[in-house]
């Protein structure tokens, strides 16, 4: 739980707002109102508060969402083997699901220097393992990635790091009003289910397949998606 180590929150009025309103929600047992207000406030922060904080976080959630969305893509219509040699990794040919995992997530995310881009490692990580790891069908990466949906893949991914985001900067303070680690996981609980269904209930499903992943337009589009997704919480911000 808490943030990496030498993390500095951003400062301003937005950003006390926020944690004014991360209190209120601990206080009042998680009202799901409440968490969409503190989800909410924690938007505007980073989005009104210094735009360049909201500016990175989509751009390092967008290149690494395009470059996977890219690599899955050419694996459907070429072949998970070919797809592996044409982008680079063609050691990975033949390994194991867990080897194939782990090269493949440091090529969609690289090693995740700066907090927005662990943040970014740590979402693809999960949902990759919860995709490819943790499925009890005994079948190997290239026939798991066939049967993907690229849109949901993308969606999934950006609940995943709105969750994930959100938590970094605020679980030591919900950890610190909790009064046990079970009572911490239940309020985790709670706010990543919120978020995941506040999201499911606005996201629209689109025709990919005519998207260029590999340049500009991937990484833009995925770009609009985080857009559209941090829109679904602006109905909190009021108050």
């Amino acid at each position: 739980m808490g943030t990496s180590k030498g993390y500095l929150p951003p400062k301003g009025h937005l950003w006390r707002d926020a944690k004014r309103a991360v209190t209120n929600m601990v206080n009042n047992n998680f009202e799901s109102n409440l968490i969409g207000k503190a989800v909410s406030k924690y938007i505007q922060a980073t989005r009104l508060g210094n735009g360049s904080i909201s500016a990175n976080k989509q751009q390092v959630i967008s290149n690494a969402g395009a470059k996977a969305a890219s690599f899955i893509s050419l694996a459907q219509s070429k072949g998970f083997n070919e797809a592996l040699n044409q982008v680079g990794l063609k050691h990975l040919i033949g390994k194991s699901n867990e080897e194939i995992y782990m090269g493949l997530l440091d090529y969609f995310t690289g090693n995740g220097s700066s907090l927005d881009e662990f943040i970014v490692r740590d979402s693809m990580a999960e949902l990759m393992k919860e995709l490819f790891l943790d499925v009890t069908d005994d079948k190997d990466f290239g026939e798991l990635i066939n049967e993907l949906d690229i849109n949901k893949f993308i969606k999934d991914l950006i609940i995943k790091f709105v969750q994930k985001d959100f938590l970094a900067n605020f679980s030591e303070k919900i950890e610190g009003k909790c009064n046990s680690i079970d009572e911490y996981k239940n309020a985790e609980k709670n706010i990543k289910d919120f978020i995941r269904l506040k999201i499911d209930s606005c996201y629209t499903v689109e025709e990919l397949s005519e998207i260029d992943w590999n340049g500009v337009e991937g990484i833009n589009f995925i770009k609009s998606r985080c857009s559209e997704v941090l829109r679904v919480f602006e109905v909190y911000m009021e108050g």
